[in-house]
Parts: structure tokens; sequence; C-alpha cells
């Protein structure tokens, strides 16, 4: 996790595994992105378990088209140090994430982007260099280092 105290942003959530796992080594706050109702129903359940000590939001949207507006009013939040993205694979919705996020007032000086996806799978973006690639059967993770 690196230099706490760590402000943790979790898109496509899913149940929050990602996010709590961050709080749990002592992130200061998560703020979660999901849109499914189920998903949803199991992240707000694990949110009432694990983290009510420290700082969680969530975001309801599926369109990323928004949520740059919407996590930029959750102003407390920000910046963000770890970025944890696991969307559906190959539909490229982490490119499209990080292009509807490319806001400098959003990232810290160091912050990583933690993104799974299919092994065949590529990204590159000019904002966001690649820093570690580890293959674990039929996922990827790649993490990104913000660009200033």
């Amino acid at each position: 996790m690196g230099h706490a105290p760590c402000r943790v942003l979790d898109l496509f959530a899913g149940s929050g595994a990602l996010g709590l796992e961050a709080l749990s080594y002592g992130a200061e706050s998560a703020l979660f992105v999901e849109s499914s109702k189920n998903a949803l129903k199991a992240l707000e359940q694990n949110l009432n378990k694990v983290a009510q000590s420290r700082e969680t939001h969530v975001i309801k949207e599926g369109d990323l088209l928004k949520w740059n507006l919407l996590i930029k009013r959750q102003r407390d939040f920000l910046p963000f140090d770890t970025i944890f993205c696991d969307p559906p694979y190959r539909k490229n919705f982490i490119h499209k994430a990080m292009r509807a996020l490319d806001d400098d007032a959003l990232w810290g000086d160091e912050t990583l982007w933690v993104a799974e996806m299919a092994p065949d799978e590529a990204l590159e973006h000019d904002k966001w260099q690649k820093i570690k690639e580890k293959t674990h059967g039929d996922s990827k993770v790649v993490i990104f280092k913000r660009l200033k």
C-alpha cells in the first residue's frame, strides 16, 4: 500500500473487496464507484460490517462521463493515492475510465492506478506510465504511475 495515510478510489467496485482490503491495511478513506444493483447490495453490507470507523462513500453511477464531476464533489477524499480498477474484461473500460478521469485535481504526486484485465489486453495512456505487470492465470494486474 505504500505510505499511510492513503486515500483510495475503487472503480467498478463490485462487492468492494479491493477498497475494503485497503481500509483494513490502514487506508484513511475509500470512495467506491459501482452501478450494479446486486453488487451495491453486497458492497453496502460489507461496508456496514467492516468500515464503520473509516471514511467511505459510494457513487452509484454507471456513466463514465459523469464520474469526474461526481468524484470531484467528494472533496474530503481527494487527492487519491491509489486507484483500483477491476472492470469486466475486454470492454476497454480501463482506458475509458482513465480518459474520463484525466484531471490532475484527482491525483497526488505518486498516485498509483492498479488495473486488473485479461492477460491479452494491453493498455497505454500518455498520463499514466506502466511500472509493473504480473499475470496470474486468467487475469493480469498492471500498475501505472501518474505522470505530472
